[in-house]
C-alpha cells in the first residue's frame, strides 16, 4: 500500500509573513476572535506563525516516513486535493480506496470529507483494519 505525506508549507513573504494571508479564507480564520468557533478546540488559528517552509511544522516526522514513500509539499488549503496533484498521483499509482491519518485530524482530515463525502475516525478505522483480519483469518 503506497504511502503518500500531504504537507501543508506556506512561504514567508515579506511584508505580509504568511503567503496564505493572501487568500480570503486563511484571513477569516486567522480573524476569527470567539473561541467556539476555532477550526481547532482550544487553539487560535492562523497561518501567520506556522508552517513555513524548513520549520518543524512543515517536516515530515522522521518515524513516519519511509523509503519509497511519497511527499506532496505544496498543499495550501485544509483539503488534501485542492492545488495540489494528490488525484493525479493516486490515478497514476492505481489507487482505489484512501485511508487518511492526520496529525491535524480535527481542521484537514475532516475537510476532506467535502471532497470524498465521508472521513472515519481513528477508531472506526481501527474497527474495520480488526473485521477485515477477522474475515481473512
Amino acid at each position: 500500500m503506497p504511502v503518500i505525506h500531504v504537507i501543508l508549507v506556506f512561504r514567508k513573504i515579506p511584508g505580509l509573513r504568511s503567503e496564505g494571508m493572501t487568500q480570503p479564507f486563511w484571513q477569516a480564520i486567522t480573524n476569527i476572535t470567539d473561541e467556539e468557533n476555532w477550526p481547532s478546540p482550544g487553539r487560535k488559528s492562523t497561518v501567520n506563525d506556522r508552517n513555513f517552509e524548513r520549520r518543524p511544522q512543515a517536516e515530515i516526522i522522521p518515524k513516519l516516513y519511509r523509503e519509497g514513500n511519497y511527499v506532496i509539499n505544496n498543499k495550501k488549503h485544509l483539503d488534501y486535493f485542492h492545488g495540489t496533484d494528490l488525484e493525479n498521483l493516486l490515478h497514476i499509482l492505481g489507487v482505489k480506496k484512501v485511508h487518511l491519518m492526520g496529525i491535524n485530524t480535527n481542521t484537514c482530515v475532516q475537510n476532506i470529507q467535502r471532497y470524498l463525502g465521508w472521513v472515519l475516525s481513528n477508531e472506526e478505522f481501527k474497527e474495520k483494519i480488526e473485521e477485515g483480519r477477522k474475515l481473512n483469518a
